[in-house]
């Protein structure tokens, strides 16, 4: 899998983990965007490179309440890519391919991913440079609900 498989669309990335208490109270506000502007053309991918994929499985599993986001399990190399330090860490990329926003850890009143989403999903594509893509090897767990 490649972003380049979703140009022209706006994506969210969210790299988390189970373990992660913020990533978890973050689930619902990221699953609430991703089915809020899914008609619009908003892609939400959930990348888990931080524990096995048994724990990683149970949990998408379990939670499928969660159903508007791909969820990808996987080494951490596209988290490195992306210069990840720590967990929930959420991208919108615009249709271009270039990152459009970053947040870093999770609080319910913060605006910045839902307003870049906004803008993205609002602005043609073409506009930028792309910036480093991330690329998923073959070697991935895909979990659709």
């Amino acid at each position: 899998m490649n972003l380049d498989d979703y140009a022209g669309h706006v994506v969210l990335i969210d790299f988390w983990s189970s373990w992660c208490p913020f990533c978890i109270d973050e689930a619902p506000y990221t699953q609430a965007l991703a089915k809020k502007y899914a008609s619009q053309g908003l892609i939400t991918i959930g990348y888990d490179g931080q524990e096995d994929f048994s724990d990683f499985q149970d949990y998408v599993s379990s939670n499928t309440n969660l159903n508007s986001i791909t969820f990808l399990w996987g080494d951490n190399s596209p988290a490195d890519a992306y210069g990840v330090n720590g967990i929930p860490t959420e991208f919108v990329i615009d249709k271009s391919g270039n990152i459009a926003a970053v947040s870093v850890g999770f609080s319910a009143t913060d605006t910045t991913v839902e307003n870049a989403i906004v803008a993205a999903l609002a602005t043609p594509s073409g506009h930028g440079a792309p910036v480093a893509k991330i690329h998923v090897s073959n070697n991935v767990g895909v979990i659709r609900h």
